[in-house]
């Protein structure tokens, strides 16, 4: 068995040492029929980049070669990647360091020069390529859909000429050669014919499998999931102190382990930021994803490779139906807007990252690289930590992307301040593109004659076809304007994906999204009993809050999302994400708590509370149609004059206390929100609003506990907006 890790580097062909150079041969020779030294060299010096995998004794172990735009291929339009020889030692097989390692590479490679589009040409003497093929790449050949051939001959007609010359029958598709040019030794054959007619397309294909496989084997599939969590962590210090090794089912884990709180998950995490290992997880701490919480102002979220695999698990089965029920989502490029931009970057004392270094990491390595290929606007923009400048060139790539045909956002709100920008800085847009394409680019010409009319984005985008975002819950308000503005295209309402962890994805053509059954292990609280329950034992139309365990530590932790049950696939339940449980906020993604709000307006007035009666934060709409906070205040008449003098120093004391989170300096800084405005309340407001919660919510007067965060519109009537 082979324990050695397989590392990858990158280097120039000329950089290649004699002894490397003789260690490749070496491997070819081993696995491959037909090769000769003179054949291997040659080739070799027409590829300008080789990836090389080294184990731990520095032995290489593998390698890739290639070339961009070989024999003056490509064009001011495109670029041209040919794959040269590639081979890994068999006893490595299976490692996906070498996909890594390049997709890494040629990633970076292809940043360096986005406008341009970039094509793969490479021959293949094995099976891998052909799984990979049919489930990354919108058009390739050769395919068994012949459709998916489309366009790309004279592409291929001109490389296979260029580099192969007479030997590129183009009559039969094919390159043919005289005499043998290497192939894979029988007993390589063999196995790669056993996979082939077992696995075709088998990478997406069989995760989606095994997720539909585990919607009618629920229990069993999530009793194994709890198991592997206890076995796998027993021996750390959460582990040991809630005797992880003595549980044998889900009834002693139910007894061992209380349900966890933020405040309970804490000081395990601090250890974790501290550089300590071995504490809620047996595999290393990777990131901390930052998150806002109601008990602090934000959260930090360990991230192992574990976690972040199980969020694939759903996220590909998404892709994957998505596919199967919008072909045309794909037909194009592109635009992802995973998590809110504009974060600077930081990491612990410790030296542990915090914050998901690239928003494509939610894939795995084949799939993010496959999908950088046909992104309207690279990830890099993600640095950029200037508002406008961020909308700016964001839209520079979006408008010149003809072929859009996917939008995946969080926040309908987003969307719409995407949409508010492009209509205010239009002919700011087209004078800059302009002057980098010309007045007479075709693309532009059409731009300019479409915005001049009242457009929506299917009339700037065509190809258009999917929007996803959040549609339930607060989001819901904002669903009918994000309609109009983008015009005939379907919106998907995104599943539950939270910093915790994932919960549903939108699998089911016009249901609501599924639990992401291979995801985690999860528990359901009833809210009207309390009760808890198993992902197999709810009940249709009832209400739950999610109980999360998962792969990077959290252990039954309560994650304040409520979610209504509407409907069932196999044993798994459809649902509606109903809000937070807690009292928060959420108008477009700035996760505001009560918590936080009650600290900010401690702060602020405590100097003042003596001359005040009453004081909340609303949220509101102005008449510009701008979204932002306000803090109403009730003043005894005798300091009206002197509060009314200190109002600008309160907004100001309170806005410093609530950036700390950093969804809401993130909503601020986008101007998804404007800062934060007080108000003073009329006389005798107090006593209305005591009067309205009680006959409202039949409160009795003893047990009234007066909120200091409202909902959006609870209180239009009486604040007479």
């Amino acid at each position: 068995m082979i324990t050695s890790k397989l590392t990858y580097s990158h280097i120039t062909s000329k950089g290649l040492a004699q002894s490397s150079f003789e260690r490749m041969f070496f491997i070819m020779e081993q696995n491959y029929s037909s090769i000769s030294l003179h054949a291997f060299e040659n080739d070799l010096e027409n590829k300008q980049f080789i990836g090389l995998l080294k184990d731990d004794y520095n032995q290489i172990q593998g390698f890739t070669t290639y070339a961009i735009n070989p024999y003056g291929l490509g064009t001011s339009e495109y670029n041209i990647l040919f794959s040269g020889d590639t081979i890994i030692s068999p006893e490595y097989w299976g490692s996906q360091e070498l996909v890594k390692g390049w997709c890494k590479t040629v990633g970076g490679l292809m940043a360096g020069e986005p406008e341009k589009k970039w094509y793969w040409f490479l021959l293949s003497k094995g099976h891998r390529t052909y799984m990979y093929l049919p489930l990354f790449f919108e058009k390739y050949y050769p395919a068994l859909n012949k459709s998916k051939e489309a366009d790309l001959f004279p592409i291929i007609n001109k490389c296979a000429n260029a580099m192969y010359g007479s030997n590129w029958k183009p009559e039969k598709k094919v390159i043919s050669f005289d005499k043998s040019h290497g192939e894979l030794k029988k007993i390589h054959i063999e196995t790669t014919l056993k996979k082939v007619k077992s696995n075709v397309h088998i990478i997406q294909s069989r995760e989606s499998k095994i997720f539909y496989k585990n919607c009618f084997e629920l229990k069993h599939s999530q009793n194994i999931k709890l198991k592997k969590y206890l076995s796998r962590n027993k021996n750390t210090q959460f582990g040991i102190k809630y005797k992880f090794d003595q549980i044998k089912d889900y009834n002693g884990y139910k007894k061992n382990v209380p349900v966890q709180d933020w405040k309970d998950i804490a000081p395990w995490v601090e250890l974790i930021k501290n550089g300590k290992d071995n504490v809620l997880t047996s595999e290393k701490v990777i990131l901390l994803e930052e998150t806002s919480g109601t008990s602090s102002f934000s959260k930090l979220i360990p991230y192992t490779n574990l976690l972040k695999k199980e969020i694939q698990k759903g996220v590909g089965p998404w892709m994957n139906a998505l596919y199967e029920n919008y072909k045309n989502a794909f037909k194009g490029s592109s635009y992802w807007s995973f998590s809110p931009p504009l974060k600077k970057k930081r990491k612990t004392s410790a030296g542990i990252p915090i914050g998901i270094e690239d928003d494509t990491d939610y894939f795995n390595p084949f799939s993010k690289f496959l999908l950088s290929k046909i992104l309207a606007v690279p990830t890099f923009l993600k640095k950029e930590l200037n508002s406008d400048t961020f909308y700016f060139q964001t839209f520079e790539h979006l408008l010149m992307k003809d072929n859009l045909s996917f939008i995946s956002v969080w926040s309908p709100t987003f969307f719409l301040q995407l949409d508010d920008f492009l209509s205010n800085h239009k002919e700011q847009l087209i004078y800059s593109l302009k002057k980098s394409f010309g007045s007479n680019n075709k693309r532009l010409v059409y731009l300019e004659k479409i915005i001049t009319t009242s457009y929506t984005w299917k009339d700037v985008w065509p190809d258009l076809n999917v929007l996803s975002c959040w549609c339930d819950a607060q989001s819901s308000l904002w669903i009918d304007k994000v309609q109009a503005a983008i015009g005939d295209v379907y919106i998907q309402g995104k599943g539950l994906l939270s910093t915790e962890g994932i919960c549903s994805v939108p699998l089911l053509k016009d249901r609501s999204p599924i639990l992401t059954v291979s995801s985690h292990f999860y528990e359901f609280r009833a809210l009207d009993s309390a009760e808890i329950y198993l992902a197999n034992e709810l009940k249709n139309n009832e209400i739950y809050e999610i109980i999360i365990t998962n792969g990077g530590g959290l252990y039954r932790y309560a994650s304040g999302d409520l979610i209504q049950i509407d409907g069932f696939y196999g044993q798994a339940p459809t649902f509606k994400f109903l809000g937070r449980k807690n009292s928060s906020s959420d108008l477009v993604g700035e996760k505001l708590s009560e918590f936080q709000v009650s600290i900010a307006l401690q702060a602020a007035l405590k100097k003042i509370s003596t001359k005040i009666d009453l004081a909340f934060v609303y949220p509101v709409i102005n008449k510009k149609n701008n979204l932002h906070y306000r803090i109403y205040i009730e003043v005894k008449q005798t300091y009206k004059l002197e509060i009314t003098k200190l109002l600008s120093a309160i907004e100001q004391n309170i806005e410093s206390t609530l950036i700390k989170n950093p969804y809401y300096k993130t909503a601020i800084d986008l101007n998804q929100l404007t800062p934060i405005k007080a108000h003073l309340l009329e006389n005798d407001f107090k006593s209305k609003l005591f009067d309205f919660y009680i006959d409202t919510f039949k409160v009795k007067h003893g047990n009234l506990k007066m909120p200091v965060l409202f909902k959006k519109d609870s209180l239009n009537s009486l604040l007479h907006l």
